[in-house]
């Protein structure tokens, strides 16, 4: 149940100016409508229907459940989240007055939201204040990686402080063990695969053939009357 009012007072006085009030009260706490309806029809024609006060008692009567918040019952809509921000994380705020060397941006902390205007509230380390702007960049995604539990920093502060410093342990300078080398000799290693010279080492690739004494031509008219010009 969505309480949309709470009573100015606990106790109600009753006077002239709240008669609809004491009617609801006598005729079983009946709504304003209702009370409309009886003035209408004649039983309460001299009454003068006013402003009817927030009855407690109605409050706290049971009532049907609905799935809807009272904002999207009113409105329509479906309540948006996506302007609330993680209380806290780191931001990039955009400086308003920078110089030519300096950054454009400073890492501040989102502290929460203003009254009366957009954007939020940022605290500077730096100058120590907190101001309003609307030009951030959140970086929530870092936040929540190395974000940390308070329950679980004061665990490990219990912790050690119940456990103490532990005495540190004396190590003394390592004594290496001198080794002699080895003289002895190796013998070189052989590999078992057989090596195998290439034909042009053997002679199979260049066959010589008789000239039978010929020498060869010495000019283009003795090449032509060559009997082995064809070939």
């Amino acid at each position: 149940m969505f309480r949309i009012a709470e009573p100015k007072n606990k106790k109600q006085k009753i006077s002239h100016e709240n008669n609809t009030y004491l009617w609801h009260l006598r005729l079983g706490y009946i709504n304003l409508n209702r009370i409309e309806r009886l003035v209408k029809d004649g039983p309460l024609r001299e009454l003068t229907v006013g402003e009817l006060l927030v009855c407690e008692s109605c409050l706290e009567v049971p009532s049907k459940s609905v799935p809807k918040t009272p904002l999207e019952l009113w409105n329509g809509q479906k309540l948006s989240l996506r302007h609330i921000r993680i209380w806290g994380c780191p931001t990039h705020v955009l400086r308003q007055k920078t110089g030519k060397l300096e950054p454009w941006s400073e890492v501040c902390i989102f502290v929460g939201y203003p009254q009366g205007t957009r954007g939020g509230l940022f605290y500077s380390q730096a100058d120590q204040k907190v101001f309003v702007s609307t030009n951030a960049t959140f970086l929530e995604h870092d936040y929540m990686i190395d974000f940390k539990p308070i329950s679980k920093i004061v665990l490990e502060e219990l912790l050690s402080d119940k456990i103490g410093p532990q005495p540190a342990r004396v190590v003394g300078p390592r004594r290496e063990k001198s080794t002699v080398p080895d003289q002895t000799p190796m013998a070189p290693h052989h590999s078992g695969r057989v090596s195998r010279l290439p034909d042009r080492y053997t002679g199979e690739a260049q066959i010589i053939t008789a000239d039978d004494g010929k020498e060869d031509p010495s000019n283009f008219k003795d090449a032509m009357d060559d009997s082995d010009k064809e070939e």
